[in-house]
């Protein structure tokens, strides 16, 4: 990843997903992405309403992940809701041990060519997805 950020007149700060626990947040983002909690904050019920126009609260994971951060909300009720093309992409070192340790801990693994490119795609327990390359 680029350190020098100076010459971008827009940064990517950070990402987000929604988990059903807390459980489920650390094995996808610290057991399988091997990434370290930043913080973690509560989101009360007139944050989430003004925010994004939902009823309740929820827990906030942060996670660094290089030049960005992801915040993980642990809310039950509405993870995995849904159709929807939300995902994120991340790169890795070692493609396939990644795709085997997902397999191991009950996420799904699929791919599809794109002309001779394979694109592999995780998907989570809480039907988050995650594009996989791998780094260079």
């Amino acid at each position: 990843m680029c350190d020098d950020f100076s010459s971008y007149s827009t940064l990517y700060v950070h990402d987000s997903f929604t988990v059903s626990s807390e459980a489920n947040a650390r094995a996808v983002f610290e057991d399988l992405f091997g990434l370290a909690r930043v913080k973690s904050f509560h989101a009360n019920e007139e944050l989430v309403k003004g925010l994004f126009g939902m009823e309740g609260e929820a827990e906030v994971i942060v996670y660094d992940a290089g030049p960005t951060q992801l915040e993980v909300f642990v809310c039950p009720r509405t993870a995995g809701r849904g159709e929807q093309y939300d995902h994120a992409c991340m790169a890795v070192k070692d493609r396939p041990a990644l795709m085997d340790k997902a397999r191991s801990m009950g996420m799904t693994v699929f791919s599809f060519f794109k002309g001779d490119r394979e694109l592999i795609f995780i998907q989570d327990l809480d039907g988050n997805r995650y594009e996989i390359k791998e780094q260079d």
